[in-house]
Order: C-alpha cells, then structure tokens, then sequence
C-alpha cells in the first residue's frame, strides 16, 4: 500500500560544469527540460522538469514547449527566486513550524518532487474550474505526490471521534499500535500523566494520520511503527515532562505531565501568544477575539505544546477543513483528543526546507550533499533538529537535547529497538537551508496566465498547499480574482 517511490526527486543532481551568474534560477543552455537553482558561488543543483515540459527561463517555471523558443542555444533564461537568505533563528514561522527553528530562510527552492509547477498558457487554469483541476492534477501527478499526499492524508474527525480500545473496525494503523502499545504499557510509560492523556486519545490521535504505524511494502511496518512511538515518546518527555532526578518515578517516564503552558491560564495578563494577530500572517490566520474584543490566547497546549496563532490555524484546517475552529476554541488543543493530535500533525507534515519526522524514520528522507555539508544525518538527532533545532543544535551538546536522547534509548530498550550506530546528538548540525532534500517545492503562489505555480514557501496572504484539495483552483481565483465554474 505504501510503497515509497520518488526518492531520487527528492534529492537535486549537484553538478560543476554550469557556472551560476548568481542566485536564482537558470535554464541548462543543453538541454531545456533541465534547470539549474543557484544559492551562492558555490552552490547549485540541477532539476528536471515533469515530463513533456521545459523551462520558462522567463517566467520562472516549467512550461509548455509551445511556449517557450528551446531553438539552439537556450542562454541563461533570466533568474527567478531570490538570493539565499538564512535570516531568522527560532521559529520558522507560519504555516507548520511549532517549536524553535531548525530552518532557514531563503529563495530558489531546490525541492519539489520534479516539478516546479506553473505559468505557462496552452492549458490555462483561468477559463474553467476543470481545466485548473486538470492543471493542478498534471502538476502534482509524480509518484513523489501521491507519496506526499498519502503521507498527510487525514480521516474524517466524525470518524476519529469512534475510535476506542479494542473496536473491532479501528483503522489498520490504529490496530497495529493497539498491538503494539497496549493501554498497560501506557499506564506504565505515563504513569504521572495529565487526566487528560488517555490512551483512547492517543489512539485517536494516531488514527487521524493513517500513514503513521500503517502499512508499508517494502519495510518492516512494525519496526518503523516502534521507532515512531519512541521518537514520539522521547520528545514528550521533554516538552511536557516532570524533569525530577529525585522523583522514584525515573524521568524517562515522567511524560505527559503538563497540559498547558505552565504559568499561563485562558484569563487574565501575558501567555498571549497573539502577536501575529495583526501584520502579514493575520489574514490567513484570523484570530478569534474574547467578549471584550481581546484576542485569544495562543500558549503553548498539548503534547507538542502547540503555540502561536500561525500554528494554531494549519492545525485547525488540517483537522477541520477550515483555519477558524481552533482560531476561536484554542482551548480545545487542551481538552480534547487534539492535546495529543497536534503531536501527530506536527509529526506528519513537512515544513520546508525541513523534512517530516515522518519521513525521516521510515527512511524516505535522505541527505542530500547539501545536508550532509550541514552534518545533518539521518537518526534521532535530526528529529531534535526539526523540533528545536534553533535552540537546541548546532552548539555543542545542550542539557535539552541530552534529555530528548536519554529518553530516547530508555524507550528503544522498552521497546526493544535497536539503535546502535544510529545519530543520536545534534550538538554539530547546522539548520536546514534551501537546497537540502527536505525543501520542497509543495505550496502554490500566483504564476501567469491565470496559473499558480509551486514554490517552497507559503504566501502569508494565501497559504495555499497542494497537499489540500481544492487549494490550486482557491490559488488562482484570489491571485487573478476570478471565479472559476
């Protein structure tokens, strides 16, 4: 069911025969179906273009051949993207990043999955809303999207909501971690946990991601599924742990104790966390105001210690099908199975240029010379990195990330998992930058004639994903104010 395929999409070709003019993106003068992404004197990788299109050096896309004049010498075709900044530390702000950094900025995407979507005219999405599904199914038709998009899929919550221990029509992957993580072993793992933490919300929360501990073709589903509950597991103990060295119970298994944000409460002063409430973030991600006209509080809640509006509104929408539910009931992440899913979510989803902790444990994702110029390797420590690398990483050895690694290994033992010669430490990984296998080209932005096109960075305006249906055809009807029938 779950065969990983589009592996080498996810890792750009480095080559040294073409000399960039500078950052952005250029046509090969060999060959136009190829093209090369530059993000400093040094660095470049080539891309292909999906098959039966070549590249608007122009325009910044791949394109119809009719389109574009690949007679003789294509030349260098114009730069598209931007220069290769790696500003901002912590947070890498809206749309799916929830702890602290790990990534940096920066244009000219290197990933995509082999394609990088867009303009181009013979087919043009602003005549029919068929004609834009038909565009945006041939841009996202590669077996690296059906990957992605498998690997993000949701179940309905009405569906969720049914699931309990032992029901004999639980999904496939929430039978396999029944199995696997009986509620004994909960009581065991957690045994000082919130009230809230049960184990029938956390089977709630795994069955929201099918992909997660589901089945796969060509792997051991059940050692991949037993990594994932450790990787899970380590972390929350650090982020929601008791952290006592004298308590009989050992830390490892002091999990799960904290549901909210430890000095923060729903009424009176600070905990906030509402300052993206006005400024470029604020039209995707509207903030649910209090009777007073206050806005909500966006503290950290649950497992992952969800914070932030810009997190609280991609987690509503990946859980609701709109940005507003949880915008306005924040407090649900705290007093529902959601204190436990937006673990999951933050687990399953991308955030460009960093990688899926999803898709690093089950062995899809793999370093590119760009990361491994970064020292970043596949393991246990990379999921640190993703999680808080901006805090925690790159150095020396942090008292935070030591916490995560020790749990790590009391759980592999639990587990019986074995992690000898794996990547524990991120004490020497640098951030992950454009150009890394993990920078996928996977939101739209406004492309022409009446297109979108892919790109690696949400649009803060217009947060459009081609992991969700239907965004490519929202794309262009606000880009090119249109409405498409």
């Amino acid at each position: 069911m779950h065969v990983i395929l589009g592996l080498l999409l996810l890792v750009p070709t480095l080559v040294a025969a073409f000399n960039c003019p500078g950052p952005g993106s250029y046509v090969d003068p060999n060959d136009c179906s190829k093209y090369y992404v530059c993000w400093g004197a040094n660095g470049k990788a080539q891309k292909s273009c999906p098959s039966g299109l070549v590249y608007n050096g122009a325009g910044g896309f791949c394109d119809w051949p009719a389109n574009v004049d690949c007679g003789g010498s294509t030349g260098g075709g114009g730069s598209t993207g931007g220069g290769g900044s790696t500003g901002g530390g912590g947070s890498t702000g809206g749309g799916g990043s929830t702890g602290g950094g790990g990534s940096t900025g920066g244009g000219g995407s290197t990933g995509g999955g082999g394609s990088t979507g867009g303009g181009g005219g013979s087919s043009g999405g602003g005549g029919s809303k068929a004609k834009a599904e038909a565009r945006e199914k041939e841009l996202t038709s590669s077996d690296f999207f059906k990957m992605m998009k498998k690997s993000t899929e949701t179940l309905d919550s009405s569906e969720v909501e049914k699931i309990a221990p032992g029901r004999g029509s639980n999904p496939a992957n929430v039978k396999r971690v029944e199995r696997l993580l009986t509620n004994k072993d909960w009581e065991f793992l957690f045994p000082q946990r919130n009230v809230q933490y049960t184990y029938r919300k956390y089977l709630q929360a795994m069955g929201k991601f099918p992909y997660i501990c589901g089945d796969y073709a060509d792997k051991n589903s059940d050692a991949v599924c037993k990594k994932t509950l450790i990787t899970m597991f380590a972390h929350f103990g650090q982020e929601t742990g008791g952290h006592s060295p004298h308590d009989p119970i050992p830390e490892w298994r002091q999990g799960l104790i904290h549901l909210t944000e430890m000095g923060c409460k729903e009424t009176g002063p600070g905990c906030g966390y509402n300052d993206a409430c006005t400024g470029m973030w604020s039209k995707a991600w509207p903030c649910g105001k209090n009777a007073d006209g206050s806005y909500k509080k966006y503290f950290g809640r649950g497992a992952k210690q969800l914070s932030h509006s810009y997190n609280y509104g991609p987690f509503s929408d990946a859980m609701y099908g709109n940005v507003d539910k949880l915008l306005n009931a924040p407090d649900l992440v705290g007093s529902t199975w959601l204190s436990l899913a937006s673990a999951t979510w933050f687990f399953a989803f991308p955030q460009p240029p960093k990688p899926s902790m999803l898709l690093v444990i089950d062995g899809t994702w793999q370093p590119n010379s760009v990361d491994k110029a970064a020292n970043l390797k596949p393991g246990f420590g990379v999921t640190i990195q993703i999680i808080n690398g901006g805090i925690e990483c790159g150095r020396g050895e942090d008292a935070r990330a030591l916490n995560r690694q020790k749990y790590y290994k009391e759980f592999a033992k639990y587990f019986k998992v074995d992690i000898s010669g794996e990547e524990l430490s991120c004490a020497r990984m640098k951030k992950f930058v454009h150009g890394g296998a993990g920078a996928l080209e996977i939101f739209w932005k406004k492309g022409v004639n009446n297109e979108c096109k892919l790109t690696q960075w949400q649009e803060p305006s217009a947060p459009y994903s081609s992991l969700k249906p239907g965004d490519y055809v929202k794309c262009v009807e606000h880009h090119f104010k249109v409405k498409l029938q």
